[in-house]
Formats: C-alpha cells, sequence, structure tokens
C-alpha cells in the first residue's frame, strides 16, 4: 500500500467499533429510570439492538485480529472463510474458540443467555403478523398484531444486555487463556469503557 492509498482514509485500533456501540450502551443503561412506557420499550430496544451488534463487531475483528497472529496461523483459513461467508455469530465464536484451544461452551449461561437476546431481537426483528380481529359491543377492530413481547422489555433490560454482552466477551477470553486476575482488564480492552460498567 503506497502513501496515496491512505488519502482520505482514517485508521483507528481494533476495538474502535465495539466501543462505540459499548458506549452508546452504557449511555442508555446509565440513565435514570423512567415511568413512560414509551420511553422504556425505546430504551430497552436501543439496548438489545446495540448490545448484539457490539458482540458481532466484537466477533468479526477479533476473529480477523486472531487471523493474523503466527501462533494461530493453522486456523486462519477457516476463519477467514467464515468472515467472508458471513456466518452467524454463533458459527464464528465456534471457529474463534478451536482456534483459540478452547471451544465455546454454548450450554454456558452465559451463551444461554446472548442467544436468549438474539432470539429476543429476533421476535421484534421478523415480527409475525396475526391480523386478529376483536369485537366489543358496537366495535369491531380488524388487522390488528399482538405486541405482547413488548411486556418483557423493562427499565433493567439495557443492564442486563450489558452483562450478556460482557458474558460472551469472557467466554472468548477464557478461549484466549485469560486468567481470572485479567479478564476485566481483557473486557475493557475489547470494549472501552462496558469493561467496568457496574449495572445498578
Amino acid at each position: 500500500m503506497d502513501d496515496t492509498e491512505f488519502v482520505g482514509r482514517e485508521f483507528s485500533s481494533p476495538n474502535t467499533v465495539p466501543s462505540k456501540f459499548c458506549a452508546m450502551l452504557e449511555r442508555l443503561a446509565s440513565q435514570p429510570p423512567h415511568e413512560d412506557r414509551d420511553v422504556i420499550e425505546q430504551h430497552a430496544l436501543s439496548a438489545i439492538f446495540l448490545g448484539i451488534t457490539a458482540v458481532e463487531a466484537f466477533t468479526n475483528i477479533y476473529s480477523r485480529t486472531i487471523a493474523e497472529e503466527p501462533e494461530f496461523i493453522a486456523h486462519r483459513e477457516p476463519i477467514i472463510r467464515s468472515l467472508e461467508r458471513r456466518d452467524a455469530t454463533g458459527k464464528k465464536l465456534e471457529i474463534l474458540g478451536i482456534a483459540l484451544g478452547r471451544p465455546i461452551d454454548k450450554t454456558d449461561h452465559r451463551w444461554v443467555a446472548f442467544d436468549q437476546l438474539r432470539e429476543l431481537r429476533n421476535r421484534f426483528v421478523h415480527f409475525k403478523t396475526s391480523y386478529d380481529t376483536i369485537q366489543i359491543p358496537g366495535i369491531v377492530m380488524v388487522g390488528l398484531v399482538e405486541t405482547s413481547v413488548f411486556k418483557e422489555l423493562t427499565t433493567e433490560t439495557p443492564a442486563n444486555v450489558i452483562l450478556c454482552v460482557r458474558g460472551v466477551i469472557e467466554l472468548v477470553g477464557q478461549a484466549r487463556g485469560v486468567p481470572p486476575e485479567h479478564m476485566h482488564g481483557f473486557i475493557q480492552s475489547q470494549l472501552g469503557l462496558l469493561g467496568r460498567f457496574n449495572p445498578r
């Protein structure tokens, strides 16, 4: 790459992208509790999408970084192929865990929590329209959609999402062999301020 190829381009540390998502997530979780149901749902939904996006960004960037480290060169090809195929995050993490020498345990409570978070996200993204009709005396309402899933969103959702995100990064850190006493530093190095966030 010659000097002209750098013109107009910006470069940053690999953790910049997930850190930005995590900073937004932290800001949401730090908001004073709201009584307005609409605001609660908006904050909770935003947190869910930000949290999953942060994990996806971390997975892509960390996998690409690991693929270039000499000690993991034997796993470079499957990692790069997985990234180029745009495999699901779970598949990418599975390949990453194998490369690091300790496959991600998908029965671990931290992975289960992330899986449940993705499932909740999917219930909003892939919303099933039921086109229901409700009749009450003198009124017929046609074409309604059940939105009971919104009841699952609470003021605690953003903080719970943070714990979920941190849990996935812990699993990757453990696969990398990061000792417990250094895990806090590993999370902070990957996620920025979120690494030291303490939910209320």
